[in-house]
């Protein structure tokens, strides 16, 4: 019981903190993605060259981050309207129990693969410093985009971003649109 609301609390605070909000930086330099090859939850191994052909945003997170709690939410909006597109999110969680992954990914509503870098050995290779810090890999498998720090992922500017770098190239409505 305590255990529950210590997790309870915990995300009661990450709710109520406002962080500034980072923002999405172009990398300078054309660079290919680091390899990463995780298990999720369920022990199915995620390879990053496996969604060649796809944008995917590779985003470092643990539980005791407010940041990392405060965006997942709107990281699951972002995958929810990109459904039918060539997207994909991997959220890397980084030296936790998959227990603790699990109850966090459930109490968050989120349906995107949480992966375990139990070793912290991907979250090295990928040189992550703080958390979150976040990857947008495009469709040729290299870094585009970094965000140091918490995004709103399913805002119109990081939408049309992520748009920009789709093979499909077909427009992303925007946040607002009442139209059907």
């Amino acid at each position: 019981m305590t255990r529950q609301l210590v997790t309870a609390a915990l995300i009661l605070l990450a709710s109520a903190w406002q962080p500034a909000v980072a923002e999405l930086l172009p990398n300078p330099v054309e660079q290919a993605a680091p390899a990463l090859s995780l298990p999720d939850l369920a022990g199915r191994q995620h390879d990053l060259a496996d969604y060649r052909g796809k944008v995917v945003l590779v985003n470092f997170w643990a539980s005791w981050c407010a940041p990392c709690l405060v965006e997942m939410p709107s990281m699951q909006r972002l995958t929810s309207t990109l459904k039918e597109r060539p997207f994909a999110l991997l959220a890397v969680n980084v030296k936790e129990a998959k227990a603790t992954v699990w109850r966090f990914k459930k109490l968050l509503k989120v349906s995107f693969p949480a992966l375990l870098d139990s070793d912290g050995v991907a979250t090295q290779a990928w040189d992550v410093q703080f958390y979150p810090t976040s990857f947008l890999v495009d469709a040729d498998g290299k870094i585009r985009y970094t965000a140091y720090g918490a995004i709103e992922w399913d805002s119109d500017e990081t939408r049309q971003i992520i748009d920009e770098l789709m093979p499909d190239r077909r427009p992303v409505q925007a946040n607002n649109s009442s139209s059907p």
